[in-house]
């Protein structure tokens, strides 16, 4: 016993004697670790292997410091304590500690107090020492985690959503958003939804309610007549022929202008949009030798015709002895453009102010033997496959060909470029899908090149003459002739209290006036007729002509508008353009047509009802 006490005593001094730094320093850092952790093990096998050696080396191997060992294998060395001379040559006195470099493992004071309330909760407990506790790897992790991070892992328990008492009154959703948000909301919190079961929805308190946001409306549809659809197709709109036994005598154009006339000597094909002109055309006859007069008055869109110009037309149609006929722009006869040299180009602006350097646009397109050209805003809709164009900018002027213009056409959009070309101005031809697609200016003056009318039937428009498209009118009630064709169409010309059917070549248009939503009878008979043409005319055309219904007010189809010289969206819809397009396929006029229950939701715009329907047959309530 004395022996085993002064082994350990002889060398305390070689390792907590303070003179010996390097010793110290030796120690602390040639060890694997600088902080052990005694692995736990259990009583039995404790007590069955001999004990581990005794010899301090430093402060290494002794004791983990606080809170880095497990917390049971602490409270088992408390309890467990040797004998008073055994721990006397284990430990040495507190007052020769040496201190731990600084490192970074440092106790620090709060770990000191854990260990001491461990220590003394060791003590209080039973002699019996609870059984240890296998902790897993990751405590050791979780004790090294920052306050932050481990507090902000916590999670909150879900809380239980608060659901209204009384519902939404049913009249304050639509039908259809209503019931959809209704459905989802009792889908999503019955018990089935979450097992992919769909409930069946039996609604009976609430039917009544659906069934009054129903309207039915009773209809008395007639029989239609019967139409011979291959006799409507055989007609053509009248075209001029010059009688041969006629001879020109003169014509003299004149400009009316605040009551005097003035003569126009040069361009007498060229008009202006802001003039009012007066045409006296002299011819003689071969065989009789009679020479007979026609006067006619000419009307731009933009000019000022009042009384005084009035009378001044008046009088030049007294003075030759005829009857004075008023014309108004785009909507000039044949006639009047071949005793012009069957060329007619009208211009924007004034006759003194215009000058070929402003930067415009003119569309060339042809009507049977005749040229028309027209100076239209400077706008990409304005373009289309269908035609030639020519665009004047600064010093540069652009022919444009569209793949579906024919040569004669193309000539005359040179020779009209050729004619506004000054001295140093250069002149570009373009082919629409050729050589057009790096032509920047061209484009940036104009537009987005994919903006402008270009379906792709108007590449077979120069396959064959092309024809002006046809137009017929509907009525019912005019017995033996339900159906009759109109020579000339425009927006001026279109009835808004009629039903309309309109050949456009390759595709069929049934045009609804405002007035004309509840003719149900012509609705149907006009569409009809439009299918059945469609089909007749399928062996002459590359493909079938599809029919579309057009129920003013609406915007016009861009391709269906280039169709017509002058078919204008606001004189169509009396004034202004509407911001949306009221076009439906034939199946669906149709079942507009048969449907005689409506919800309430599409009966509150009046502008937007139904196929057969008008504000008259809506009830108020």
């Amino acid at each position: 016993m004395i022996r085993s006490q002064s082994e350990p005593q002889s060398q305390l001094p070689q390792t907590i004697a303070p003179s010996n730094a390097t010793g110290r320093v030796t120690d602390r850092w040639t060890e694997p670790t600088l902080i052990g952790v005694k692995s736990i093990a259990s009583s039995n096998s404790a007590a069955s292997q001999p004990p581990p050696s005794q010899k301090p080396q430093g402060m290494v191997g002794r004791l983990a410091l606080p809170g880095l060992a497990a917390a049971p294998d602490t409270a088992e060395k408390v309890k467990a304590k040797p004998p008073l001379g055994e721990e006397r040559a284990v430990s040495p006195p507190p007052a020769k500690h040496c201190r731990i470099p600084s490192t970074g493992n440092r106790a620090t004071v709060m770990d000191v107090a854990q260990a001491l309330s461990e220590a003394q909760q060791g003590t209080d407990c039973a002699q019996s020492p609870p059984p240890p506790r296998n902790l897993p790897p990751s405590s050791q992790a979780e004790k090294r985690k920052p306050s932050v991070e481990k507090y902000s892992s916590f999670m909150m328990p879900p809380l239980k959503e608060e659901k209204t008492p009384v519902s939404t009154p049913a009249g304050t959703l639509a039908q259809s958003s209503g019931n959809t948000l209704l459905d989802s909301k009792l889908a999503s919190e019955s018990p089935q939804s979450s097992l992919g079961v769909h409930p069946t929805i039996q609604r009976t308190a609430s039917s009544s309610s659906l069934v009054s946001d129903l309207v039915h409306i009773d209809h008395a549809d007639e029989s239609l007549p019967n139409v011979d659809v291959d006799a409507l197709l055989k007609f053509v709109p009248p075209a001029f022929s010059a009688d041969p036994k006629i001879h020109t005598i003169s014509v003299e154009t004149l400009s009316i202008n605040n009551g005097t006339a003035v003569p126009v000597l040069r361009d007498t094909h060229i008009f202006y949009d802001t003039e009012a002109l007066v045409i006296v055309h002299r011819v003689k006859a071969h065989n009789s030798g009679l020479v007979s007069t026609k006067v006619w008055c000419w009307h731009g869109k933009q000019c000022q015709f009042g009384e005084r110009e009035q009378k001044k037309a008046d009088e030049f149609a007294r003075r030759y002895g005829a009857t004075l006929e008023s014309v108004f722009q785009r909507r000039e006869p044949p006639e009047l453009v071949h005793i012009l040299g069957g060329k007619l180009a009208i211009r924007q602006g004034t006759r003194a102010h215009w000058s070929s350097e402003n930067t415009a646009i003119h569309v060339v397109r042809s009507s049977g033997e005749h040229i028309f050209i027209d100076d239209v805003d400077l706008n990409i809709r304005n373009l289309c496959s269908g035609y030639s164009y020519c665009v004047s900018i600064i010093d540069q002027i652009y022919v444009w060909h569209g793949c579906g213009s024919t040569t004669k056409e193309r000539n005359a959009a040179r020779d009209y470029a050729q004619a506004c070309a000054v001295k140093g101005t250069s002149i570009t031809e373009l082919r629409e899908g050729d050589n057009d697609e790096d032509a920047e200016m061209f484009w940036m003056v104009l537009g987005d090149s994919g903006d402008y009318a270009k379906a792709d039937y108007w590449r077979f428009r120069n396959a064959s003459a092309p024809s002006d498209p046809r137009c017929w009118i509907v009525d019912v009630t005019v017995e033996g002739d339900p159906i009759r064709a109109v020579a000339l169409i425009s927006a001026e010309t279109i009835l808004q209290q009629s039903v309309y059917i309109i050949d456009c070549s390759m595709e069929f248009f049934v045009l609804v006036g405002k007035n004309a939503r509840s003719k149900r009878s012509d609705i149907s008979l006009a569409i009809q007729t439009a299918m059945a043409m469609a089909k007749s005319v399928t062996i002459s055309k590359p493909f079938s002509p599809t029919v579309h219904v057009l129920v003013i007010p609406t915007q016009l189809p861009l391709d269906m508008r280039h169709a017509f010289r002058d078919l204008d969206e606001s004189q169509v819809n009396g004034g202004f353009v509407p911001d949306h397009m009221n076009i439906l396929s034939t199946s669906k006029a149709i079942e507009h047509l048969r449907t005689s229950s409506w919800e309430k939701v599409a009966l509150r715009d009046q502008d937007m009802l139904p196929l057969g329907l008008d504000a008259s047959n809506v009830p108020l309530s």
